[in-house]
């Protein structure tokens, strides 16, 4: 959301060299190795989206969005995320959810 004109490490870099530390969202479009070399230098990571897929609308879902999880807690580890954001459905580029659900009577849709 910052420096949008640099690549993505580069911006995490001159957002530590503010004093700040960073949070990531969908890790998949992120260069892990290069993030791992961030974190390497002092770079803190203080959250980062903790699933890449499911919804805990139904059982498929919720069995997608924990094996999701699992792989995004390994990547966690290598850049030293501690905290994990969960929100249980994945959401789309402009932040609503892939599969709304009507709290009334359930899963809504299966876009």
């Amino acid at each position: 959301m910052l420096f949008a004109d640099l690549p993505k490490p580069e911006r995490i870099r001159r957002i530590h060299d503010l004093g700040f530390a960073v949070e990531i969202w969908d890790w998949r479009g992120h260069d892990l190795d290069a993030l791992e070399h961030l974190a390497g230098e002092g770079v803190v990571f203080t959250s980062m989206t903790g699933y890449t897929e499911g919804t805990l609308a139904d059982s498929a879902g919720a069995d997608r969005l924990l094996a999701t999880a699992a792989e995004s807690i390994a990547v966690a580890r290598r850049i030293g995320a501690r905290h994990l954001n969960i929100h249980g459905t994945g959401l789309d580029g402009r932040g609503q959810p892939v599969v709304p659900v009507d709290p009334a009577v359930g899963l809504t849709s299966s876009r």
